[in-house]
């Protein structure tokens, strides 16, 4: 199968006051056609900015560095930003986690979708209002026509919230790329949320990039996962693998620091410590200071990405240095 989007090394540099940071550190990842994966990780893992990198949205202070993004088998990294507006929206789309920084307050509902078909689509107003209209309806909002008219403001979270989708989508992209796209709504509205980005993919075949802490959001929607840490992915795997043979420390302290629904009584651990600053990174291993198995090997030298089963990937000296069953059990 041909993939659709493929990051290959890439590295992102921000200028700060206090000199450089790279937050993004040799990512590579590639998606399916209808596929989705999710990254995974703590604040400050390089999550939302490997994401914001792939439409080119990295603003002012930061730029790409190494390597490469294609989209479609297009080289997205050296596209103007003229270039970049082609693709944005008609060809990958992005929800935010709060609606309100995509949507403009001071303009319709209805004229802020117009203006996403026309741009796009070139086509006329009135055929631009009827396809914003049906993408109303598709995203489940009542009342569509006197939605078309009300303003951002006047509306619920749950639902300026898929109306963002119904923007991002109204052009059907091959790529949705979410952002914590549920993680200011109630559990209900997320569970409406998740369930329509679901069908979305089911009837557009649309590839989707999930960006989100939760776990339980990765075993509910993800196809294959990414965990990253200190801008680097320290696993990937398909979400089965991951979730019955984690094999990062990282990854282990995740799935021990969240209840299961099995019932029973249950101990909650927390990782100890704190992500590693940019500015002052570690040698060897970025997860060294949290980790319970720590070696002097690992307080040396960088371990590389490599492969400890089919299609499973792993950034650690620990499958190196104990039995794959003892690793995968922590």
């Amino acid at each position: 199968m041909n993939k659709l989007l493929e990051i290959e090394h890439l590295r992102v540099t921000f200028t700060t006051p206090k000199g450089e940071i790279t937050p993004v550190d040799d990512i590579s990842l590639d998606i399916n056609p209808g596929e989705t994966v999710c990254i995974v990780g703590e604040s400050g893992s390089g999550k939302s900015v490997t994401s914001l990198s792939i439409p080119g949205l990295l603003g002012s202070r930061g730029r790409i560095t190494e390597g490469h993004i294609r989209l479609d088998n297009v080289e997205l990294t050296g596209l103007s930003e003229t270039q970049l507006r082609k693709v944005r929206g008609k060809q990958v789309s992005m929800v935010f986690q709060e609606p309100m920084t995509a949507l403009n307050p001071v303009i319709p509902i209805g004229d802020q979708l117009i203006e996403v078909v026309r741009v796009h689509a070139r086509t006329r107003r009135r055929k631009a209002a009827e396809t914003a209209l049906q993408m109303l309806r598709n995203v489940g909002i009542a009342r569509p026509e006197a939605v078309m008219k009300e303003y951002p403001h006047s509306l619920s979270g749950g639902m300026r919230q898929r109306i963002v989708i119904a923007m991002a989508l109204i052009c059907k992209p091959k790529l949705l790329i979410a952002d914590e796209p549920t993680t200011a709504l109630d559990v209900t509205i997320q569970a409406q949320i998740l369930n329509l980005m679901k069908q979305l993919r089911q009837n557009n075949d649309t590839a989707i990039l999930l960006i989100t802490h939760d776990l339980s959001i990765v075993a509910e929607m993800a196809d294959r996962v990414a965990v990253m840490y200190a801008g680097q992915i320290v696993e990937q795997a398909d979400v089965n693998s991951l979730f019955d043979k984690p094999v990062h420390p990282y990854t282990q302290g995740l799935m021990k620091s969240v209840p299961s629904l099995n019932g029973g009584t249950e101990r909650l651990v927390p990782i100890p410590g704190t992500v590693p600053s940019l500015a002052d990174l570690p040698a060897g291993c970025r997860f060294q200071e949290r980790c319970p198995y720590v070696t002097e090997p690992c307080r040396q030298e960088q371990p590389q990405l490599e492969r400890v089963g089919t299609g499973h990937l792993v950034r650690c000296w620990l499958p190196h240095h104990q039995p794959q069953s003892q690793a995968a059990g922590g």
